[in-house]
């Protein structure tokens, strides 16, 4: 009985009730929703069905990133009750991918025979496919009774969640290779949030470390959206770095991940000088 509890989505580990799960479980489905009321009130006007592929894509890929920052941000900011949610985000980019899917064959009227050969023929839906696969794989064992059965080998398989989450960016550029602005900015906050993973355990909440990654991802990420734009669409690569340096054209994807990162550096920061004294005694006393 406290098992049917715990599994449930509004309790936490001991079957009591979580706010934090309940309020991230009813969240989610709100993009989806709000789109399916959008064109209640105002109409399916355009291209309804191209607007529900993009929307659900990029919802996938948000949710991708917000599943992979739990473990930085719980460790950094000590809220270990945020990996709570870390499971019902994964599975819930795994189901706004499963519905970009099921859009797509909505467009191609279900003839399973014609999608199979697209996916097949057509780099970007082979790339897609294989990132749907890995999520579905990753949301199919994400209970705990095949974290049971697998053992070991469960962390080792959750590893997918890499590799599934570059396929789904990449997916996503090519999807709409001519605008890149949400696609770069999901991808310039993997790759802090990959870099973090990469750092020594000793660096990974120091300042100065925390500062450095996000100069580095923001200036990975300009070059990745330069490089992006000069060999999809031959536009001159100097001029896309010129744009992450003014705000004339608004925000750039490399100026958000910086903006994000250099958050970060100095919340903890603030974070590590309010506990200054506590923490210096505890350092005297370990050694």
């Amino acid at each position: 009985m406290s098992v049917a509890r715990w599994q449930s989505p509004w309790h936490d580990r001991s079957g009591r009730f979580s706010a934090l799960k309940t309020t991230v479980f009813l969240l989610l489905p709100l993009p989806a929703l709000a789109q399916a009321i959008a064109w209640v009130v105002y109409g399916l006007s355009g291209h309804p069905s191209q607007t529900a592929l993009l929307l659900s894509g990029f919802w996938a890929d948000r949710l991708l990133v917000l599943t992979l920052a739990v473990t930085p941000l719980a460790s950094l900011f000590a809220l270990p009750r945020l990996v709570l949610v870390r499971r019902m985000l994964g599975v819930a980019a795994a189901a706004y991918a499963a519905a970009h899917l099921v859009i797509y064959a909505v467009q191609q009227g279900f003839a399973w025979g014609f999608i199979a050969a697209q996916m097949v023929s057509h780099l970007v839906l082979t790339i897609g496919l294989a990132s749907l696969l890995g999520l579905a794989a990753l949301a199919l064992t994400s209970t705990d009774g095949w974290v049971r059965r697998l053992g070991r080998a469960w962390k080792r398989l959750h590893l997918l969640a890499h590799p599934a989450t570059v396929l789904a960016l990449l997916h996503s550029f090519m999807e709409a290779p001519s605008d890149v602005t949400l696609s770069a900015t999901y991808a310039g906050f993997y790759l802090w949030l990959l870099g973090w993973r990469l750092l020594p355990k000793a660096w990974r909440r120091h300042p100065l470390a925390l500062l450095a990654l996000a100069l580095a991802a923001s200036a990975a990420t300009a070059a990745l959206e330069a490089g992006w734009y000069a060999l999809a669409t031959g536009l001159p690569w100097a001029r896309v770095l010129a744009a992450n340096l003014s705000l004339v054209a608004g925000v750039r994807p490399a100026q958000w991940v910086a903006l994000g990162g250099l958050a970060i550096a100095a919340a903890v920061a603030l974070r590590l000088m309010t506990r200054l004294p506590a923490s210096a005694i505890s350092l005297s006393a370990r050694e």
